[in-house]
């Protein structure tokens, strides 16, 4: 199985690893979450990935996201992924050169590892012998006493069953409680509390037995049970010369059942003085061993709190990457999984850490290598060196100080909390789909499932992992809140409340929180787990009042399989007694008795598979005083949850519940309007949504030939984009930049980014402008036009690029700068023109025959653009600018006409003549800083307002004047992408971000029901073919919910309205030509949109009116002309999004880019033309016949129009590409179309925070 990516990363230009083959494949032997991850850094790192799936994760997200994906056979879902036989014949089939383990499953086995090297495979992890010490526990609680000195619990080593165990116990005079552990493996299973010897043998079987299912070895060993401790995990990363560093600690008290829930970094309250104890013992055990690449060393930490605790002990060594690593990247900024392919190809930490800083827009990249060269400039670390004195040298020590030290001053931008919540399915849930709304700035999400995918229960509970951060422990809360309400998952009952249940609770507020907390937390017993067995009632049976007795039925609290039976028909039970014991996602689960009486019928036998719910005993059970109170007020605190919209226990795709409850994905994240808090009103009135508006069904069949067709041409379509896109981001050229680098000067979309919103999405437009013109050398027009986010306000960004012709303007460049100034004067963006140009490219302008545009219209529309920032000024628009470099002529007026003006020392200058054209002109010999350098207009001219001695200061200038702008804005910000945002045309992984609205038009946010994938196999491969256009609409509507406006009249126009990522819009949809009918109706909803305030969304392919006697005699004309001009005056917003052809009158009365869309969008296969290339032939060749046979001359020979055919068709057809469209700047870009949603998310956004339109809708004449 090979299949295409189904979630598409952003395309980062990194480094290729020096002793990567040239085609390099990397097998994750793994699923989920963390293969996706790593087929992300595979993207990164320009290396081939390879999945292997089981046929219960055949439609799992890793098994399509990787690049190559095969099969591991088996009836049994977990054993193809411990066969270590069955993964090498892949990798042998496959040629793959390297295999990451992730976590679990092999990832510490080192037979596997001895296997890959005896095949010639890299392993991504330590040496065997390495994993041989670590994975047997034994082994390693004696190193790390004996060798790396690290004080262990009292326990034994692996014993050969549980009578051994109980002899050990009794010899060693070991006090109750005991933990039963398994000497292999991790994640928390394998685990029993015995806090009875009388259970001793009964907890030891199902140790073993959940070791054996888990890890495929049931060796168990008994140490002491250290109560009211905390979890510690310290990080490191170490390479093969010797050099092994920490990335600090995480605090994983926080568990159920052994089962870690939710992690946080750095452990609050830790003294100094103890995590350097427990980061110097980890790295003492990890250079005692010759440990290389990224591992955990976990501790336990006894004491009432972190800064006075007085014990710790080793608990493991992890040695693969860890489910949590996620806080200590969003903390220290360190790729970990990047890290560990770089480390493992051999480079060293110093080496692998500085290529790392270089690749620019990751999600994590570590710290910038100017700091990378301070640390390599204070240490004398050298190769032979670190061979030489790999125990403990002292030079790796000194280098690994000093990068903490680094990574302390510039590693976490301001954050210094970050936590992770493990979002899982709550026991008998159910998935079907699954959406992600990741709430800007500081939230990361990472998944291995996808909208509408299968969730695999038989490996773990865990559906994503949600990573917060803050700048302290209270703002971290507080993100933690607002992003679990901005979480949604539908169809699937969660732990979202869970979780908030914790973050709210009194002892994780105060940090009284242990290993054993987490139950008491959630309501159950405290210091429960899934170890222990049956537990004694708070009071016993004799001293509690026996009200009666009743018949209660026992369901199953979760799926699984029913692995023992405790009891029997007529036993009598304790309440808290086992009953029977369920094996689900490889733990053992005990069913306790929740009364105490008598087992009256047993409904399941050993070996059944039970669902949630399903029966398993009935009972006599026995009522006292004391549960009949507890039932009261249960049940009216409950009455009162249920009220207040709360959805405790109900399935989280409920969309019915307050907003501050959770359901509402925007939820904590809504801001309170200035009227609101005025009057003292804070909470929102209560929000009930059902989303009545009927969902679109879909016809597609992804499997039938038509689709795949049209999927592979539509794929080499956006190939086919993406290169040409490529090409422009390679800017002007090596040599070019090289120049620019030189002077130390930034490129212009780098200037844009660091002015940007970190991880926020830079929406670029006209980014082929001059594709094909000019010999090819005028990428993007030689200016960046666009709109990013600065200091969460819409700001549009106008950057000359001065590696082509040195930032001259062609006569496109100022069409296209009008363009983005229209743009910002319609939606009131503030202009921030980054300027680095001599004014007009002359040989361009003069010379028609290229750019096809007269010097006089060049000229005109030169001079419009000052025109523009003088009246988006007087309209209150901010116009700010920065002068990267010589600007001279119209350059120096685009400088001179901005509000606030920075300038940069030395490249910076403003002139309208430089010294040659003084000289020549006047005799006076100027110096050129006197004559226009930033030195005098801010000192003597007044011309600039702001001198920088550098760029990096000139751009943090302008973040600090945005920042104190006196405009404010509608709405706050919606993030344009997730983590690592993006500039220039490269793709992001995610849907668009929400942060907060007061809007009161914005709903709840659904994905549409139907992955954005299908839409290539929608789009036919010549537009001449038909295709369902509500098929696309199901694809870019919230929900895919869609209301339709009169479905039974003027069928070829589908007309109805819906929301894209919350906004409302109404949608004009083309299904073939334009009748009256279809005019009429279009002409209709377009008034009641307009009554409505909405905006119009043009989904255009249409070759234009119906023509012909019958339909002149029924009026088109007229009707088409109310729909033109309907269009024409529409005084609301209007977006327009090319699918296939748009040709004639048609382009017109769909809002084409004549009639003032604030956004026009093409599709690659986009066509626009008064006619198509043929029927233009047929129309020439049909008129020269005419007029020749007016004149009494025969029609034209065959021969003659097949030469006209042949001349027209190509001439007419090749200007009507999307490119060339886009290359004269008609339109705003041409997109993907599977980026099209959230794309026009981004619009919605802008245009909702523009200023309200004043006045009802005013329409023109309709003739009748």
């Amino acid at each position: 199985m090979s299949s295409q990516s189904s979630t598409r990363v952003a395309s980062v230009a990194g480094h290729v690893l020096a002793d990567v083959p040239a085609q390099c494949k990397l097998l994750v032997a793994n699923r989920g979450e963390i293969a996706c991850r790593i087929f992300r850094v595979c993207k990164i790192l320009n290396i081939i990935s390879v999945a292997v799936y089981t046929k219960e994760d055949s439609e799992s997200n890793h098994a399509l996201e990787a690049d190559e994906s095969y099969l591991l056979e088996g009836t049994d879902p977990v054993a193809p992924y411990l066969n270590v036989e069955k993964v090498i014949e892949v990798c042998k089939s496959a040629n793959v050169h390297a295999v990451h383990p992730g976590y679990g499953f092999l990832s510490e086995n080192p037979a596997f590892a001895t296997a890959l090297a005896v095949a010639g495979v890299l392993f991504i992890g330590p040496r065997p012998d390495v994993l041989e010490t670590f994975g047997d526990k034994t082994a390693s609680r004696k190193f790390a006493e004996e060798v790396a000195k690290v004080s262990v619990a009292r326990g034994s080593p692996v014993l050969k069953d549980a009578k051994e165990g109980l002899a050990f116990v009794k010899e060693k005079k070991m006090t109750l409680p005991l933990l039963l552990k398994a000497a292999n493996g991790g994640g928390g299973k394998g685990q029993r509390i015995v806090r009875k010897l009388e259970t001793f043998e009964q907890d030891w079987q199902k140790c073993a037995q959940e070791a054996e299912m888990a890890f495929g070895k049931g060796e168990i060993f008994v140490e002491e049970y250290i109560e009211n401790a905390r979890h510690i995990e310290v990080q490191v990363i170490c390479d093969s010369v010797g050099n092994c560093l920490h990335a600090f600690e995480r605090d994983c008290s926080l568990q159920l059942r052994n089962q870690k829930v939710l992690e946080i970094a750095p452990a609050r309250g830790i003294s100094a003085s103890l995590r350097k104890e427990l980061t110097s013992a980890a790295l003492r055990l990890c250079r005692g061993i010759g440990y290389m690449n990224a591992g955990t060393v976990e501790f336990l930490v006894q004491g009432e709190d972190l800064a006075t605790a007085n014990r710790y002990i080793f608990l493991e060594v992890n040695p693969r990457i860890q489910v949590e690593h996620t806080i200590t990247e969003e903390l220290t900024r360190l790729d970990l999984i990047q890290a560990q392919i770089r480390v493992a190809f051999g480079e060293s930490l110093e080496t692998a850490l500085f290529k790392h800083a270089e690749v620019k827009n990751q999600p994590s990249t570590f710290i910038t290598p100017a700091s990378v060269k301070r640390m390599l400039a204070s240490s004398t670390l050298t190769t032979k060196t670190a061979l030489k004195e790999r125990q403990n040298t002292t030079v790796a020590k000194k280098f690994s100080d000093k990068l903490q030290e680094e990574r302390m001053v510039c590693g976490n931008d301001g954050n210094n909390a970050a936590a992770q919540l493990r979002i899982n399915l709550l026991p008998g849930a159910v998935a079907k789909t699954f959406s992600v709304y990741q709430p800007p700035p500081n939230v990361r999400v990472d998944t291995g499932i996808r909208e509408g995918g299968p969730i695999v229960t038989h490996y773990d509970s865990m559906l994503a992992k949600l990573i917060v951060t803050g700048k302290n422990e209270k703002t971290l809360v507080e993100n933690c809140l607002a992003a679990l309400d901005n979480f949604k998952i539908e169809g699937a009952s969660v732990n979202l409340d869970q979780h908030r249940k914790i973050l709210n609770h009194p002892d994780f507020l105060a940090n009284r929180v242990f290993t054993t907390s987490l139950a008491g937390i959630l309501g159950g017993k405290k210091g429960g787990g899934s170890a222990g067995g049956s537990g004694k009632s708070e009071s016993t049976s004799s001293s509690r009042k026996e009200l009666g007795r009743e018949q209660k039925s026992i369901g199953s609290p979760l799926p699984g399989q029913v692995v023992e039976m405790v009891v029997k028909e007529g036993d009598v039970v304790e309440e808290g007694q086992t009953l029977c014991v369920i094996s689900a996602m490889k733990l053992l689960n005990d069913v306790p008795a929740p009364h105490s009486g008598k087992i009256t019928k047993v409904l399941v036998k050993k070996g059944q598979t039970v669902v949630a719910d399903d029966g398993l005993f009935e009972m006599e059970a026995i009522i006292y005083e004391e549960e009949a109170k507890k039932g009261s007020s249960s049940s009216t605190r409950n009455a009162k949850n249920i009220k207040a919209g709360s959805s405790e226990g109900a399935s989280s795709s409920s969309s019915t519940s307050c907003p501050h409850q959770g359901a509402d994905p925007l939820g904590a994240f809504r801001t309170v309007s200035s009227s609101d808090r005025a009057t003292g009103k804070t909470e929102q009135a209560e929000y009930v949504d059902d989303f009545s508006s009927p969902a679109l069904g879909t016809k597609i069949k992804p499997d039938s030939d038509q689709f795949k067709k049209r999927q592979k041409v539509n794929q080499g379509r956006i190939k086919l984009l993406e290169d040409r896109i490529g090409e422009v981001l390679q800017y002007g050229g090596e040599k070019m930049i090289a120049r620019n680098r030189k002077r130390g000067k930034y490129l212009a979309r780098e200037r844009i980014q660091k002015v940007c919103d970190p991880g926020t999405r830079f929406l670029e437009l006209s980014q082929l402008a001059c594709f094909d013109m000019y010999e090819g050398k005028a990428h993007s027009a030689s200016v960046i036009c666009g709109i990013g986010i600065v200091h969460g306000r819409e700001t549009m960004f106008i950057a000359n690029d001065s590696t082509i012709n040195g930032g001259a303007f062609y006569p496109e460049t100022s069409k296209k700068v009008n363009r983005a100034q229209d743009i910002a004067e319609k939606n009131h963006l503030p202009c921030i023109y980054f300027v680095d140009g001599g004014g007009a490219n002359l040989n361009a302008s003069m010379d028609s025959s290229k750019s096809g545009t007269a010097p006089s219209t060049a000229f005109v529309w030169g001079g419009l653009q000052f025109k523009n920032q003088a009246v988006m000024s007087s309209k209150r628009i901010p116009q700010i600018g920065v002068a990267f470099g010589t600007s001279t002529a119209g350059a120096a007026y685009t400088c001179a006409m901005c509000d606030e003006l920075v300038m940069v020392k030395k490249n910076g200058l403003i002139f309208l003549g430089g010294a040659p054209l003084v000289q020549a002109a006047t005799g006076e010999v100027a110096d050129e800083q006197e004559l226009g350098g930033a030195a005098m207009h801010t000192s003597k001219s007044g011309v600039a307002d702001h001198f920088a001695e550098t760029e990096d200061e000139a751009l943090a200038k302008v973040r600090t004047i945005v920042e104190h702008l006196s405009l404010r804005r509608k709405l706050p910000v919606l993030n344009m992408g997730i983590q690592g945002g993006g500039i220039a045309g490269q793709v992001i992984d995610g849907a668009l971000g929400m942060m907060s609205t007061s809007s009161p038009r914005l709903l709840p946010v659904q994905a549409p029901l139907y992955p954005s994938d299908d839409l290539l196999g929608i789009i036919p491969e010549d537009n001449k073919l038909p295709f369902e256009v509500r098929e696309v609409i199901a694809r870019l509507v919230d929900g895919s919910r869609w209301n339709e406006f009169k479905p039974r009249y003027g069928a070829t126009l589908v007309c109805g309205f819906a929301h894209i990522h919350g906004y409302p819009v109404a949608i004009l949809a083309n299904n073939g030509m334009l009748f009256s009918e279809s005019a009429i109706k279009a002409t209709h909803f377009i008034q009641i949109a307009g009554q409505r305030g909405l905006p119009l969304l043009f989904l255009q392919n249409i070759s234009g009116f119906i023509i012909g006697t019958q339909y002149e005699q029924q009026g088109i004309t007229k009707d088409g002309a109310k729909m033109v001009t309907a269009v024409s005056c529409y005084q609301f917003p209007k977006l327009c999004v090319v699918l296939g052809g748009a040709h004639g009158a048609g382009n017109y009365a769909m809002g084409g880019p004549a009639f003032d869309p604030r956004f026009i969008f093409l599709w690659p296969n986009a066509k626009i033309s008064v006619m198509g290339g043929a029927e233009a032939a047929k129309v020439i060749i049909q008129v020269q016949n005419n007029a020749m046979k007016r004149k009494g001359q025969p029609g034209l020979p065959e021969e003659m129009k097949q030469m006209l055919i042949e001349k027209i068709v190509p001439a007419i057809d090749d200007t009507a590409t999307a490119y060339h469209h886009t290359a004269q700047v008609y339109d705003d870009g041409i997109l993907d179309p599977r980026d099209t949603r959230d794309v026009l998310g981004m619009c919605l956004q802008i245009i909702e925070n523009n200023a309200p339109v004043v006045g009802g809708p005013s329409y023109g004449v309709f003739r009748n």
